[in-house]
């Protein structure tokens, strides 16, 4: 057995796309054929999606992550920022921006990626990162200043 690399983790630790493609589709609550997957790695989600017979579009910047796993009928890969890919999807899953997006306006702007989904399409952002009050009981307080995204 070939030692586990970090995309091996990853998808281990993180993704569970066997149990996610279900989800995606009981969330869209109709007959969902394309999956967009906005920043995501090695591809698992789409390829898991395709096997469940539907299309996929895998977008990433990372060439490595991307080349993980061998092509797959069914998927397409494209190297890209996914801000730049306009092909229409019912579902449009997006991972986590991990590296890619450093401030907060840039983080908004991929909130433009809804304008690809298919009319009554679904957009969902999977785990983007929290602060770590998120996880402590009790209250958090977050001000809100006024004129601010």
């Amino acid at each position: 057995m070939r030692p586990l690399d970090k995309h091996d983790w990853y998808e281990l630790c993180v993704q569970s796309p066997g149990h996610l493609v279900p989800l995606v589709r009981a969330i869209h609550g109709g007959a969902a054929r394309v999956l967009g997957e906005d920043f995501c790695g090695t591809a698992a989600l789409s390829i898991e999606w395709a096997r469940a017979g539907g299309e996929a579009i895998a977008v990433d910047l990372d060439v490595g992550a991307l080349a993980k796993h061998p092509d797959a009928p069914g998927v397409r890969k494209v190297r890209a920022d996914v801000r730049e890919v306009a092909d229409a999807a019912d579902v449009v899953s997006a991972g986590p921006p991990i590296g890619y997006l450093h401030t907060r306006r840039a983080l908004v702007g991929i909130c433009d990626t809804c304008a690809r989904l298919a009319v009554g399409g679904v957009h969902l952002r999977r785990h983007l990162r929290r602060r770590e009050s998120a996880f402590a009981t009790g209250t958090v307080h977050r001000p809100h200043h006024p004129g601010s995204r």
